[in-house]
């Protein structure tokens, strides 16, 4: 079985999940991270790969995501969100 989800726990971001599939328009593979600022709801930012040939880049960097790099990569929308909260 492929696995197509990672699921962390973050010690201060809380729940990160990344997912690699099919855009919504089905034109683009992507890396899909889902994550939930204080304040906001559920929120997603996706890395996109243009066509299907693409499936290996995208693999690639789906099987490299660690609970570090997916912090790394929403924590600027965590700063962001912050100042809608104050």
């Amino acid at each position: 079985m492929d696995i197509f989800a990672k699921l962390f726990t973050h010690p201060t971001m809380g729940q990160i999940l990344v997912t690699i599939g099919r855009s919504a328009d089905h034109e683009h593979v992507e890396v899909r991270y889902h994550y939930q600022p204080p304040g906001l709801g559920v929120c997603s930012s996706a890395l996109q790969w243009p066509d299907d040939d693409k499936w290996e880049a995208a693999e690639e960097h789906f099987a490299a995501v660690t609970e570090e790099s997916a912090a790394a990569l929403v924590a600027p929308h965590f700063k962001m969100a912050s100042t809608f909260a104050a």
